[in-house]
């Protein structure tokens, strides 16, 4: 009679359930049953909960003759303001979505000094938060601007628009991961 019970609530619970909470839920219902009996029951009927997949997303990375090299190698510390920008995409949840938001941040301050939210998640949006901190911050020619090497950072128009303001356009990359 048991395994019936633990079979349905199994059923109920979309396949998900292990013995614990079955166990719970049973215990719940009155009866008397406990989390090791429970996961007897459930093996010796050949019940066995789905496992969640592990999931990760990514929109993809930059073609390879489109990715600079990596000078900051993982040292995120500068001397002064203005010698390294990091920048990257994130979502947002807001009441109205989930936009993309894209921060640049200064490595000397840690703070934000230009960002650009939209729907899209294009060059576009990453020139918006760049002109962004530009226009804020009116930085050296020498900067390093270091970012993943999300496809955004790889479109035509966003090298352009960095090459043409000198030499920090060799936009430091790092392996997405």
């Amino acid at each position: 009679m048991l395994a019936v019970h633990v079979a349905a609530v199994f059923a109920r619970n979309r396949r998900t359930y292990g013995s614990p909470r079955i166990a719970v839920e049973l215990r719940d219902q009155g009866l008397p049953v406990g989390r090791r009996r429970t996961a007897r029951i459930m093996r010796e009927t050949g019940i066995f909960a789905r496992k969640k997949k592990s999931w990760r997303w990514s929109t993809g990375s930059c073609a390879g003759e489109r990715v600079a090299p990596n000078q900051l190698q993982r040292n995120f510390t500068t001397h002064a303001p203005n010698e390294a920008w990091v920048t990257d995409v994130r979502y947002v949840r807001t009441d109205e979505g989930w936009p993309y938001l894209a921060p640049v941040i200064d490595l000397f301050s840690r703070r934000v000094v230009g960002y650009a939210m939209s729907q899209e998640n294009d060059g576009a949006l990453a020139l918006a938060a760049f002109e962004s901190a530009a226009t804020r911050r009116r930085p050296r020619c020498t900067m390093l601007l270091h970012s993943d090497r999300g496809s955004i950072y790889g479109e035509e128009e966003y090298i352009q628009w960095l090459a043409a303001r000198g030499p920090w356009h060799q936009a430091q990359h790092e392996p997405q991961g």
